[in-house]
């Protein structure tokens, strides 16, 4: 049975439980690299009632497992075995109990909580574009200012996203925008191919691109101020 699945599968071109989707990436001219290949984290959307960026309760605190809200080892009852898939319960409930715990849970760590705020799009929450933009240059030079960049093991996949976000809207910004996001784009970013485009970049902005080995110029150019 099994050598069936797995001929129906390649044959059509489905995933079965033997059988998987496998993508190669052909790379030519300077997007080749001989280089050690690296693992990335890929920012993906949270499932409804999930917020990803913000630390899961410490159950070590509360004497056991918790289990709809109750500490199994404080009750009296034994640590369970191997997880089983527990009866259904109504959605309604689900997604409630959901909501209590996540407000239940402090974080007080503020590159969390400003990471908690970005936007799919790997910007931050605004009216419009030019908005977003200043409040993605803003979160990036406050993570820069704590030590968070594009090289970061936990966030760096989300310093990677917002920075791709920048220079996906940068044609359509005005020139002040168009600095001040090229300006907070080079304080969190540490790889060489993405510094090398973000330089280019700057080349059209004489103001930024005088000032790119001067970290404290960079810093006052990516404050969001009275730009548009």
């Amino acid at each position: 049975m099994k050598e069936r699945i797995i001929d129906l599968g390649v044959t059509h071109g489905i995933a079965t439980r033997y059988t998987a989707f496998l993508v190669v990436e052909e790379r030519t001219g300077a997007r080749r690299t001989h280089q050690q290949a690296e693992t990335r984290v890929i920012p993906v959307h949270a499932p409804a009632g999930w917020t990803l960026a913000r630390p899961r309760p410490d159950l070590t605190k509360t004497g056991g497992i918790l289990c709809g809200g109750v500490s199994m080892l404080s009750a009296g009852m034994p640590a369970p075995g191997p997880m089983m898939p527990a009866a259904a319960a109504p959605m309604g409930r689900m997604r409630a109990e959901s909501a209590k715990q996540e407000e239940s849970v402090p974080s007080g760590d503020p590159v969390l909580e400003l990471l908690a705020r970005q936007l799919a799009s790997g910007l931050w929450p605004g009216s419009d574009e030019p908005a977003r933009v200043k409040a993605a240059a803003g979160a990036l030079a406050t993570l820069a200012a704590a030590g968070v960049r594009t090289t970061h093991t936990k966030y760096g996949a989300q310093v990677k996203k917002a920075i791709e976000a920048l220079l996906e809207a940068l044609p359509r910004l005005a020139a002040d925008l168009a600095t001040l996001a090229l300006a907070a784009a080079w304080l969190v970013a540490d790889g060489r191919r993405t510094r090398d485009e973000l330089r280019r970049l700057a080349a059209s902005h004489p103001g930024l691109a005088a000032v790119l080995d001067d970290d404290a110029q960079v810093r006052a150019l990516a404050t969001p101020g009275e730009v548009r």
